[in-house]
């Protein structure tokens, strides 16, 4: 079964406005070519966080291969062309010939990205986002626990299933908590799920 991994951004968020600014974090996270792209892009933040995203999830899929893998941002160049009206499709390109594919939805306050270690993975993959009502008063777990609930019920509903049968837990792997896997009917693997949360927004992704 393919690998997936998904990364969501809110561009509204102060700090990730700000970012596409800082000339250490962009030599920390993107290649050259990719800090010049920035640099010269009409919405620099719009650029920086799309190559984020890209690697972001990239990494999702690769600590799934890979437990024990890094994340080497700055090592990994991200390539990605218009699709449609609605999204960009690419790839991850990682040492050697290792790639991770990528699709980038781009909208006005958010992106989102999806990834799988096969492209025709992307063409599957289920997925939706919600805004958090206030997220000034939303701590980080309880964020958690309303992404791990939203993203349970609409898988629920996709499966034709109760909500009460569907579970998101986390992997432990060599006793430190891994991707989040889930969990259907007698506590059986169903599946590959990506989880995130970024500002306002949370989103999942599910391979059924």
């Amino acid at each position: 079964m393919p690998y997936i991994g998904n990364d969501i951004v809110d561009l509204r968020q102060p700090a990730n406005v700000n970012s596409s600014r800082d000339s250490r974090f962009l030599k920390k996270v993107l290649t050259a070519a990719e800090t010049e792209f920035v640099r010269n892009a009409d919405n620099p933040a719009a650029a920086l966080w799309s190559f984020w995203a890209a690697k972001e999830a990239a990494y999702k899929v690769i600590r799934k291969i890979n437990n024990g893998a890094s994340f080497l941002p700055r090592r990994w160049e991200v390539l990605l062309c218009p699709a449609s009206r609605h999204h960009f499709d690419g790839e991850v390109a990682l040492s050697g010939e290792s790639k991770i594919f990528v699709r980038l939805f781009l909208e006005e306050e958010f992106l989102h990205c999806l990834a799988a270690d096969e492209a025709g993975a992307l063409d599957k993959i289920i997925c939706s986002h919600a805004f958090l009502a206030d997220e000034e008063s939303v701590s980080e777990a309880d964020a958690s626990s309303f992404l791990r609930d939203f993203a349970a019920r609409k898988i629920a509903e996709y499966l034709r299933v109760n909500t009460s049968v569907v579970r998101i837990e986390r992997n432990i792997i060599e006793g430190a908590p891994g991707a989040p896997r889930l969990l259907v009917g007698d506590a059986v693997s169903f599946g590959d799920i990506s989880l995130s949360h970024d500002g306002r927004l949370v989103a999942y992704a599910f391979l059924p």
